[in-house]
């Protein structure tokens, strides 16, 4: 009489057929890794490259460097007010701005259908982050 396996059944195959020798597609190894963006940035950043500066001279840099510095020649010496903004912006943080909601009259302004759905979704969406972090603590 042959012993029957208890642990052979619906997607328990036997033993002696679960991994068949060169099929690579059914060895369970390692999954590959994704690469997050940051990670890909910093590699990025961190490489040398020959940066050509305005005048005219090329030098080896780090690529954010050379980024950084172009947007400075192109702020200072090329007066580009949106790079000049840019690194204000970067290094001082954005200036708050004020929205005013009150017509001409000083009356507030009735909101349109689509300012009001996008308000509840903020809030519904503001709602349930914080039950979220609510239960998580």
């Amino acid at each position: 009489m042959v012993k029957k396996n208890k642990d052979v059944g619906y997607c328990k195959p036997p033993k002696e057929h679960q991994f068949s020798k060169g099929n690579p597609s059914k060895n369970p190894g390692n999954k590959s890794r994704s690469i997050h963006l940051k990670t890909l940035m910093e590699k990025l950043f961190d490489r040398e490259v020959n940066h050509i500066n305005f005048d005219n001279k090329t030098e080896k840099k780090k690529a954010l460097q050379a980024l950084f510095d172009t947007l400075m020649g192109e702020a200072i010496y090329k007066g580009n007010v949106k790079a000049a903004r840019e690194i204000l912006d970067r290094y001082f943080g954005k200036a708050k701005q004020h929205i005013n909601l009150s017509s001409e009259d000083g009356s507030m302004s009735p909101l349109t259908r689509a300012q009001k759905d996008v308000l509840d979704f903020a809030m519904e969406y503001m709602v349930n982050k914080n039950k979220k972090e609510k239960k998580d603590d």
